[in-house]
């Protein structure tokens, strides 16, 4: 899935018809360059001018599969603003990846789960020191997992 991110400026409709243009102009202009010094592409979606119209948009981008997050920046020239809210990306994407992925455990050992309520990390460290093949502290597992580009 190619993820996106939206962004939302406000604004009122006191400023009139011309200040409105100018508002979405700029920030249709904002989106563009943030877009290439980020990790994922900004989308200006609304310049809202009422709480309808924000929570309109709030609405769609929470049906959109492709949207991962809502932006507003402050100063989005400066260089760590822009380091942040790439870091911000890429941890909204992990989550919206989180909400589709499907998780399998193979091989789950269910012996000698019960003494230990259920945890079975412990019962795992307990099985290995009572095989004499662990230090009572925690042992080390392995695993890869490999997700696709996003």
């Amino acid at each position: 899935m190619k993820y996106e991110f939206w962004f939302v400026v406000g604004s009122q409709f006191l400023y009139g018809p011309g200040v409105l243009e100018t508002v979405a102009a700029r920030a249709a202009e904002m989106a563009a360059e943030l877009s290439r010094a980020l990790p994922f592409p900004l989308v200006c979606k609304v310049t809202a001018k009422t709480a309808k119209e924000i929570s309109d948009v709030v609405k769609e981008a929470n049906y959109d599969d492709a949207c991962a997050g809502g932006v507003i920046a402050g100063y989005w020239k400066d260089a760590q603003v822009q380091k942040r809210l790439g870091d911000w990306m890429r941890a909204a994407v992990g989550a919206a990846v989180s909400r589709t992925m499907k998780v399998m455990r193979f091989g789950d050992n269910m012996r000698e789960v019960a003494v230990t309520g259920g945890d079975k990390v412990e019962a795992a460290s307990q099985h290995l020191l009572a095989r004499g093949e662990g230090d009572g502290g925690t042992e080390r597992f392995e695993f890869s997992l490999t997700l696709a580009d996003l």
